[in-house]
């Protein structure tokens, strides 16, 4: 049996082989939980949005295999040179695998990155760092970089990686996820043509396998943990199993690949990342869009009015308002005890984020509903239910109105630190919104608004978020 030596810390646990000679493959993933948990979390779709295609892969946009060799840096093979160089292959529709391979990302100059003072290249790394250091610092390719092992990077190649950076990350499920969360949240991304980078126990059965892995051990964490990123899966292999490549060269499983059933990868997996990435804006296309639904229980829709502002318009609109930002406004009043949900879209990738506000001022954040909860809505379709599918929102006993905002953005903001400052400003709950973030907000005339349901397009042209506002009337 193979002997490992363990060093304990306070948060993460180390595990690195005692005699690499004695492996046929080396790893190198830390588990450290806590890191993991900190990392924003993909938002719950409704549940209209669970539907899947009984089989997706992006593996045609995939580098081929390449191998880490007796490193311990299988992190920085899975996040960079397999799962970074994924998210450009499909978003430049590359097809051709020796071109695709020929402009991946360089693992040994992330891994240098993330482990500066390990000469040797042995010990194991994290996950979310590799992603972070992405986000921050970027990536160079391995057409400039290929070697496994280097002692450091230059001033050049540091100036240079800003090119690789990526837009931003999140993290799939909880550690502790059950089994059909897990095998959805990342079957949802491979269908959306997302890679996922993901952590697992790598038991002695995982070294020569071919077809599909059959384990034989436990799901136990002091066997030590290895890096490598999904690119497919197929609802009927196996009774389900999703593909994986892995950074131990084309002579390994299915010429570098190999199929993990999902009851097993539920099983020995920690960890599941997806990049968070959007398109390139163009000038002709709408780049910003979305839809705000207000359902109420018994699941008629608010009928709304639109009061467009008069801000920037050469037209003056028929039905207008003073303030700076367009508004809906609920056709009825509604009675104090109503339940309703409010339901947010979006079709085109944005961080969306939606705030409210009643006639005593203060403003509340609702969604992200939690702190942990990321903003990036990436999907193809997206729809997400506040509070949720199995609660409603219910007008108070204090007739007036409420409002809501919904931010559309191109880029990450700080909602907690925007609902502070917001807070602060006086006037209207659409003249305080503007006085913070009117200098980003898209010119008027580069948005369109529907007139009979609250929905809109808008063309960025350097500028970064659509406000929604809607005002609702309760007696």
């Amino acid at each position: 049996m193979t002997k490992l030596i363990c060093s304990i810390f306070t948060v993460f646990v180390v595990f690195t082989y005692k005699s690499s000679a004695q492996q046929p493959y080396r790893m190198g993933m830390n588990f450290d939980d806590a890191s993991y948990s900190v990392v924003k979390k993909k938002a719950k779709l409704t549940r209209s949005l669970e539907s899947l295609p009984e089989s997706a892969s992006i593996k045609q946009f995939s580098p081929i295999p390449g191998n880490q060799g007796m490193y311990s840096t299988c992190t920085a093979w899975a996040s960079a040179y397999c799962g970074r160089t994924i998210v450009d292959a499909v978003k430049n529709n590359w097809l051709d695998r020796t071109y695709i391979t020929e402009h991946a990302y360089s693992p040994a100059f992330l891994f240098r990155l993330l482990s500066p003072d390990d000469q040797s290249c042995k010990s194991g790394s994290y996950i979310s760092m590799a992603f972070s250091i992405m986000k921050t610092k970027g990536l160079i390719p391995f057409s400039e970089l290929s070697a496994s092992c280097i002692p450091s990077v230059s001033n050049v190649q540091l100036a240079s990686a800003g090119n690789g950076r990526i837009k931003d990350f999140m993290r799939l499920f909880d550690v502790n996820a059950a089994r059909d969360i897990k095998v959805q949240s990342v079957k949802k991304s491979i269908s959306e043509q997302k890679p996922v980078v993901f952590g697992m126990i790598c038991p002695p059965s995982f070294f020569n396998v071919k077809g599909v892995w059959n384990p034989v051990e436990e799901a136990d964490p002091k066997i030590g943990g290895h890096a490598m990123c999904v690119v497919g899966y197929d609802d009927k292999k196996e009774g389900g199993a999703f593909e994986i490549q892995n950074s131990w060269g084309t002579k390994w499983g299915n010429e570098g690949y190999i199929w993990i059933k999902y009851d097993d990868f539920a099983r020995f997996t920690a960890y599941a990342y997806e990049f968070i990435d959007l398109p390139e804006a163009k000038p002709e296309l709408a780049d910003l869009s979305g839809s705000i639904r207000l359902v109420l229980a018994d699941n008629n829709e608010m009928p709304v009015t639109l009061l467009t502002s008069t801000r920037g318009l050469k037209v003056v609109p028929a039905k207008k308002t003073t303030d700076p930002l367009s508004v809906y406004q609920t056709a009825s009043n509604y009675s104090s005890g109503t339940r309703f949900r409010i339901y947010i879209s979006n079709n085109e990738p944005a961080y969306v984020y939606a705030i409210s506000t009643d006639l005593s001022n203060e403003v509340t954040k609702i969604f992200p509903y939690e702190d942990g909860i990321s903003a990036a809505l990436t999907d193809k379709r997206n729809d997400i239910a506040i509070p949720d599918e199995d609660h409603f929102i219910e007008f108070d006993d204090k007739p007036g109105k409420d409002f809501l905002c919904v931010l559309y953005s191109r880029d990450e903001l700080n909602i907690n630190e925007l609902v502070t400052k917001i807070s602060s400003q006086q006037g209207s709950f659409s003249e305080r919104i503007f006085k913070v973030l009117g200098e980003k907000m898209v010119a008027p005339a580069n948005t369109r608004f529907s007139k009979d349901k609250i929905a809109f397009e808008g063309f960025s042209k350097g500028k970064s978020i659509v406000p929604m506002m809607v005002e609702m009337d309760h007696k």
